[in-house]
């Protein structure tokens, strides 16, 4: 007995003992094997002891390793704790050399840093923009204190009483939502398409929603960025709001600002103030425009809170506030001095507060029992006689 005991009890299932000693219990196999000493061994002992023995792995090569890293954005300070100095000089290399059916790209994080990644290439990535009608500049102090600047010759009707320029907001598409109301979106693409006098600006919760994940983010934004291209050159300048913030929690990027990098047209995350010049070059329109944090829900408390920013800014012509969804236009009569003919005038000092883009069938304001929110654009128009006026 003890010699077959010694050879099958380190190695051996319960079962094959009892088996191989059936006039024994297996407490008294377990009781004998202590008394001489034996030890059971792990039932995987062999395979443990070949993966032991086994040569060890080679390490994966340093660009590899940074491949694997940058998958998800990556700001320097991060590669340079991850990696060292080799790390950052091995970046050069994999943007003239990615690995195969990838891109490096460069992007911003919510704090306004630097980021490098790799982005899968799903197609011919390749855009053409058409040429722009309007300058943009910015403020030596503030860069998001900008001034758009129109040819005064730019006409858009052989009568100067109709030529008017119009801009509109485009706010909370939701692009890559169940709820997106994606047939109205294009519909309105290509209405500033074909429209001479039709210009726009993005500002905020554009691009995200409950199907953007690790896996979908590339292709929504490339979905939208194709659609946006043959109008990039009409819009002004784009804002991201708390949508595209809690996007690029996904994987490191903010999905406004790739497309926007893509297409050339200027991007931040901050409220924009805009000086819009046409026919009158020394008296701007002056624009305050911001997605806003207000959870307002009656109409009153939704222009309160876009007066609130209007006085806080002191009256611009336009101020448009985003987020709530309900396109309501309010006019307000301000006296404040004109810096030009320095004497104290009374002007329009309109409020925007922009429609969006979702569908009410199915929406959490539906399930509690909200009324449905206005659908459809507001517009701000500037006259050929430099007037300013809104319309819903």
């Amino acid at each position: 007995m003890k010699d077959k005991l010694t050879k099958l009890y380190p190695t051996a299932t319960r079962e094959q003992l009892l088996k191989a000693f059936q006039n024994r219990n297996y407490a008294a196999i377990g009781n004998q094997a202590i008394r001489m000493g034996l030890k059971r061994l792990h039932p995987n002992a062999a395979k443990a002891a070949e993966k032991v023995l086994a040569p060890p792995k080679a390490e994966k090569a340093l660009r590899d390793k940074l491949s694997d890293f940058i998958s998800r954005a990556r700001t320097d300070k991060e590669i340079l704790s991850k990696f060292g100095n080799e790390g950052l000089a091995e970046l050069p290399q994999l943007a003239k050399k990615p690995p195969e059916g990838f891109r490096l790209k460069e992007g911003r994080n919510n704090f306004q840093e630097k980021t490098t990644y790799l982005e899968r290439v799903l197609g011919d990535s390749t855009v053409k923009v058409k040429k722009r009608v309007f300058h943009l500049q910015h403020s030596e102090n503030d860069p998001d204190y900008i001034a758009v600047t129109f040819p005064p010759d730019l006409d858009f009707s052989e009568d100067p009483t109709e030529s008017a320029l119009r801009i509109f907001p485009i706010d909370s598409s939701f692009w890559g939502d169940y709820l997106c109301d994606r047939e109205a979106v294009l519909k309105f693409f290509q209405y500033l398409e074909t429209k001479p006098y039709a210009f726009a600006f993005l500002l905020g919760d554009i691009i995200g929603g409950t199907n953007y994940t690790k896996d979908t983010a590339v292709e929504i934004r490339e979905d939208f960025q194709k659609h946006l291209a043959p109008i990039a050159h009409k819009i002004l300048w784009a804002q991201s709001g708390p949508l595209e913030a809690k996007m690029s929690r996904v994987d490191g990027v903010d999905p406004l600002h790739s497309v926007c990098q893509e297409l050339g047209i200027y991007h931040t995350d901050r409220p924009v103030n805009m000086d819009v010049y046409w026919k009158v070059p020394n008296k701007p329109i002056e624009w305050t425009c911001l997605h806003g944090m207000s959870n307002a829900r009656k109409d009153g408390a939704k222009i309160n809170a876009a007066i609130d920013i209007c006085v806080t800014n002191n009256f611009p012509h336009f101020t448009v506030l985003g987020k709530l969804k309900e396109g309501i236009v309010n006019n307000l009569t301000a006296r404040r001095l004109d810096p030009v003919e320095l004497a104290v005038k009374e002007h329009s000092a309109i409020t925007i507060i922009c429609s969006g883009f979702q569908k009410y069938e199915g929406s959490l304001a539906e399930k509690k029992g909200y009324p449905p929110p206005a659908t459809g654009t507001v517009v701000g128009i500037i006259g050929n006689d430099n007037s300013h006026k809104a319309s819903s």
